[in-house]
């Protein structure tokens, strides 16, 4: 994971916080704290759930924008297939930077799935203590486990994103709980 506390980036939050009244964080997690590890894995849930939202808006945009090009600019829209020379410039700029968002979105949940498999890796490899007081439960064996933890990761957009941290969370650790507790 990228390191987002070097000494210039820390005097900025501190200025960020001190003048709107935020308590941002300004100092590197600590994977040997528990607190650190909950809060840590809480961030990098919650910014998975919220990006994977985002790509699904813009995936709809950009079939809806598909759509529209068809109906209503059908030259412009035949030139993304064909060799047809003069195409809507700005109607074709519109649709390929839509496209290259939600490429590049699909490129930022990859890594925060990774960034959010390393942080859950780490807590579900730790001791019942730190499990318990992190996500409720335990899991005795991570080994048996490892290769669906990545798959439950891949199905993550099916948690309610509630866009509050806490309740995200909740909603992503009770998702967690379901897939990997056999009761």
């Amino acid at each position: 994971m990228k390191n987002l506390f070097d000494r210039e980036i820390v005097k900025k939050i501190e200025l960020l916080n001190k003048h709107s009244g935020l308590n941002h964080r300004t100092k590197p997690y600590d994977i040997n704290s528990k607190e650190d590890l909950n809060s840590l894995l809480k961030i990098k849930v919650c910014a998975l759930l919220d990006y994977l939202e985002y790509d699904g808006i813009l995936e709809n945009l950009l079939e809806r924008l598909d759509e529209s090009i068809e109906y209503y600019d059908t030259s412009t829209w035949l030139s993304f297939t064909m060799d047809i020379n003069e195409p809507d410039k700005l109607l074709t700029k519109c649709y390929e930077t839509t496209r290259k968002a939600s490429d590049d979105f699909r490129k930022l949940i990859g890594r925060t799935t990774d960034e959010c498999l390393e942080v859950l890796s780490i807590v579900l490899n730790s001791n019942e203590e730190i499990q318990k007081s992190i996500l409720g439960f335990n899991v005795n064996d991570f080994s048996s486990i490892k290769d669906h933890v990545s798959d439950i990761l891949d199905s993550v957009y099916e948690v309610e994103n509630s866009y509050v941290m806490d309740e995200a969370f909740k909603n992503f650790i009770e998702y967690l709980r379901k897939c990997l507790v056999k009761e």
